[in-house]
């Protein structure tokens, strides 16, 4: 079934099982389609190499996982954020500085926690942040508040 999705806010919904997940893996190029091309800005994924799928990855798709996937235990919260705006080529002092106002608005300003250290929803809230920062042309977020803890007080 062709999909053409331009400038869109764009939501699955279906049972556990049902494909979601796999669905986002394979337009970030995690794993080839069973039996159809998928095709991301003119380009066939399925044709790119390794190196081009990791370099759309890194530049034009953000991923919030289900399982967070920070890089634990060796970076704090802080440091997984900056990881990827210096392999996007931010100059050094750019990326402490974006991620130190992403924390503050997002975890009230505490920078140096390892991920073992935080609770699911903190980790999930650093995973967002990643990509917030990242600046992507496409987010792909996979249960991005499953593990947030719903305060109406705080809603903004």
């Amino acid at each position: 079934m062709p999909v053409r999705i331009k400038r869109h806010f764009v939501t699955l919904a279906g049972p556990s099982g049902s494909g979601k997940t796999t669905l986002l893996n394979i337009i970030g190029g995690f794993g080839p389609a069973d039996s159809r091309s998928v095709m991301l800005n003119g380009n066939a994924l399925e044709e790119m190499t390794q190196s081009k799928l990791a370099n759309l990855r890194l530049n034009k798709i953000g991923f919030v996982f289900q399982s967070y996937n920070l890089l634990t235990p060796v970076l704090s919260a802080l440091e997984d954020l900056e990881f990827v705006m210096l392999l996007q080529g931010m100059p050094a002092a750019e990326p402490r500085k974006w991620g130190r106002r992403i924390f503050d608005d997002a975890r009230g300003g505490k920078y140096d926690p390892r991920p073992a250290e935080l609770s699911g929803g903190k980790q999930q809230r650093a995973g967002v942040a990643r990509v917030i920062v990242s600046r992507p042309a496409i987010v792909l977020a996979d249960e991005p508040t499953a593990t947030w803890i719903h305060r109406p007080e705080r809603a903004y």
